[in-house]
């Protein structure tokens, strides 16, 4: 029988491949035969470990990654990653912000994802990505300086969403199958969606209720 470690050696010219919806714990499954490969998808795929991911260092373009449970990023230090433009980790386990560090060495990254990982949810998170891998421009699917990002790091006094911000709310929200826009623009003064049921990135983001002034203050 042919293994997943063969697949380079039966397609030396392979440059894309989908294993999203598999079950591959570590990267080591793939083998050392995927020279040619620039975008690999292995989303929800029972990921447990980045070890072997030095075998595409090369080529290796986009790596897809996310709704798995990677905590450790060490083995992006272990080579060059010169060409990795885009990475998606979204939903994974990756908790301490030193973690970021390790993917210094991926000198052409633009596009990072690290949403629902706790990481994301520190005090500073883009800052630090941002000192520590000045090549990024889109963190999380928004410029990693956009004024919506700043709004959900550091509130205004006023603590007023942005029509951006409240609409990727309302986005996440209704996915899940809830209408939340009247607490979201202030029109309600409770949320109608329990907290257990709501998206883990406004679980962690720090509460931007816009409460509209009453009669009395008028």
């Amino acid at each position: 029988s042919t293994s997943l470690a063969d697949l380079g050696n039966l397609l030396p010219h392979l440059a894309q491949l989908k294993l999203s919806h598999s079950n591959i714990p570590s990267l080591r499954n793939l083998g050392t035969s995927l020279r040619s490969l620039r975008v690999l998808w292995l989303n929800r795929a029972g990921l447990l470990s980045l070890d072997g991911v030095g075998s595409i260092a090369e080529t290796i373009e986009e790596l897809y990654i996310a709704f798995n449970h990677v905590c450790d990023l060490s083995p992006f230090a272990d080579d060059d990653f010169g060409a990795l433009r885009i990475l998606d980790i979204d939903s994974n386990e990756v908790e301490d912000p030193e973690q970021i560090e390790f993917l210094a060495g991926c000198k052409a990254i633009t596009q990072l994802t690290l949403e629902n990982n706790p990481v994301a949810a520190k005090p500073g998170y883009a800052i630090f990505v941002r000192e520590n891998l000045p090549g990024v421009q889109l963190l999380d699917d928004l410029p990693i300086d956009s004024e919506e990002r700043v709004v959900a790091e550091d509130p205004d006094e006023d603590g007023k969403l942005s029509e951006v911000m409240l609409v990727s709310e309302s986005i996440k929200l209704s996915r899940l199958g809830y209408e939340d826009v009247a607490f979201l623009c202030g029109a309600s003064a409770e949320s109608r969606v329990p907290q257990s049921a709501r998206p883990q990135s406004a679980l962690s983001r720090p509460c931007l209720l816009y409460t509209s002034p009453s009669p009395r203050d008028s």
